[in-house]
């Protein structure tokens, strides 16, 4: 599948007819079930935006991970979209998606076309609602990490992710170890709302793929 192919399908749906919930599920960790059954929404939940950059690079469509540092919070080490919290200063969430993704692996906005969105996610044990957009970048982009919030990126093929089913890993929580539905890809560990999200990506694009 080219660039041109995957934009044009991620184009072609409205993103109120999608299902998400549906695909968030089958990602979502068997012990955090009953926090996410008891859990919802209020005025106090913290919203934010991620940004799924896809883009060619040696003929083959990749997107962009990185890898969390560690520190003192439920997200520490693991594998994420570039984004984070909304700030006043942004005025809308796909504007917090572009200022993250800038800031975070220095993404040219410039060079780079918002094309959809997929489904909002609700993440109770840090009590964030996260909203995912889709964009293309014409060139293949040079990126650049910001320490404080990157550990490292993580180039990953489009190709591998729709090869890839959901296994159940060893994951490291507040609480010590658990299992979780993860992707295996460059032998990272994608787990979380991160694996929730690429699951209904993997959705939408398993027909035509």
């Amino acid at each position: 599948m080219t660039l041109r192919d995957l934009t044009n399908i991620l184009k072609g749906y409205n993103p109120d007819d999608l299902e998400g919930e549906k695909a968030h599920i089958l990602a979502f960790p068997k012990f955090r079930l009953e926090l996410f059954r008891t859990t919802k929404p209020t005025e106090k939940t913290k919203r934010s935006a991620v940004l799924i950059l896809f883009y060619e690079k040696n003929s083959e469509v990749y997107f962009c991970l990185i890898k969390r540092p560690t520190y003192k919070g439920h997200h520490s080490g693991q594998v994420a979209f570039p984004g984070g919290k909304y700030e006043d200063k942004d005025g809308n969430l796909l504007n917090t998606a572009l200022r993250e993704a800038n800031e975070e692996v220095g993404v040219e906005l410039k060079k780079i076309e918002v094309i959809n969105e997929l489904t909002p996610i609700f993440i109770p044990v840090s009590d964030f609602i996260v909203k995912p957009y889709i964009a293309i970048s014409a060139t293949t982009p040079v990126f650049r990490t910001e320490p404080k919030e990157v550990d490292y990126i993580i180039e990953a093929k489009l190709k591998d992710l729709m090869e890839c089913q959901l296994t159940e890993v060893e994951v490291t929580i507040s609480k010590g170890v658990s299992q979780a539905p993860a992707y295996i890809i460059k032998k990272e560990n994608i787990w979380g709302g991160t694996a929730m999200i690429l699951t209904e990506l993997k959705h939408l694009l398993s027909t035509t793929f």
